[in-house]
């Protein structure tokens, strides 16, 4: 099987001679407001970075639209947010009762990635790990706790000791509050 997906590039021409600042999408600062200041945009049409690369990103995925509308609704309330990235991918489908997960940097790119790849009773996993942090997961089959490592990803949290522990096993949110 092969799946092939194009992205997202946003329209930005309703934009031209706004004064607002775009390139792959609306600019925005960390705060999600636009180059006028007084604007604030989120979703599939703002310009940020992936949280895994630093990349520019623009991003149809639906949680990272939630995300930047927190942060942005709380902004424009006068409120004081942050929005540090998404990430590029984040996918979840099964097909012929097959499930299937990826996220973050699935293939490698930061240089001198290390790949460790499992595969088991029909089930195949892809860890990338970018020295001591988790920057990528492509679980198929066997997708328990795959939120605990969507959360080391979005986190960019030192695994130490458990670095092993995610490759052998899955890791579970217990798994940090014992320190095994």
């Amino acid at each position: 099987m092969v799946c092939v997906a194009v992205g997202v590039t946003p329209n930005l021409a309703w934009l031209a001679g706004s004064g607002i600042a775009t390139d792959q999408g609306i600019l925005v600062d960390k705060r999600l407001a636009t180059s006028s200041g007084a604007v604030y945009a989120a979703g599939d049409v703002v310009q940020t970075r992936d949280l895994i690369t630093g990349k520019p990103l623009v991003s149809g995925l639906w949680t990272n639209a939630v995300d930047m509308g927190k942060v942005a609704g709380t902004n424009m309330a006068g409120g004081k947010a942050s929005y540090e990235g998404g990430l590029e991918t984040m996918n979840a489908t099964e097909i012929e009762g097959l499930a299937m997960i990826s996220v973050g940097d699935i293939l490698a790119e930061i240089p001198g990635s290390e790949v460790a790849i499992r595969r088991r009773d029909g089930s195949y996993r892809k860890l990338v790990f970018d020295h001591d942090r988790l920057t990528g997961a492509v679980f198929i089959g066997e997708i328990a706790n795959a939120g605990v490592y969507t959360a080391l990803i979005r986190s960019g949290k030192q695994l130490g000791r458990l670095k092993e522990t995610a490759i052998t096993r899955p890791l579970t949110y217990a798994d940090f509050c014992v320190g095994r």
